[in-house]
């Protein structure tokens, strides 16, 4: 049923300038953001030193990329 889907939404950690094949791909930009605050907790705690959840996810936000039909 091609078109009926919505267009996916994509964050990755080499979108963030880490070197890890993460790549978080949901429907929305909020299950994007969860999927990817969860990784960054569980694999790259190193990141998240002096730096809150809020203020992570504000910054992961503006990495959300629509997903390209290629």
């Amino acid at each position: 049923m091609e078109g009926t889907m919505g267009k996916m939404k994509t964050l990755s950690c080499m979108d963030a300038w880490i070197n890890c094949d993460f790549v978080a791909r949901w429907e929305t930009t909020e299950d994007v953001l969860s999927s990817a605050m969860e990784h960054v907790k569980k694999d790259h705690p190193d990141k998240m030193i002096d730096v809150s959840e809020t203020e992570m996810r504000q910054m992961l936000i503006w990495l959300v990329k629509d997903e390209r039909n290629t």
